[in-house]
């Protein structure tokens, strides 16, 4: 894993975590963990967790 692998990795898990909390909405967890762009975000999330951002967040609140 390249350190930008590792970023990228980190970044995403903490919007994960963000996102089980349920306060904030998904923009402003891109934003928070440094994605100025929503799309590239949450393409970047569903590779990582295989679902939307959306989803995830849904599915944590269940």
């Amino acid at each position: 894993m390249t350190v930008s692998e590792y970023i990228q990795d980190r970044r995403i898990r903490l919007a994960g975590e963000l996102l089980k909390k349920g306060d904030a909405t998904i923009s402003m967890v891109a934003n928070t963990v440094g994605y100025g762009n929503y799309s590239y975000f949450t393409e970047q999330f569903k590779k990582h967790f295989g679902v939307t951002p959306r989803e995830y967040q849904k599915n944590a609140k269940e």
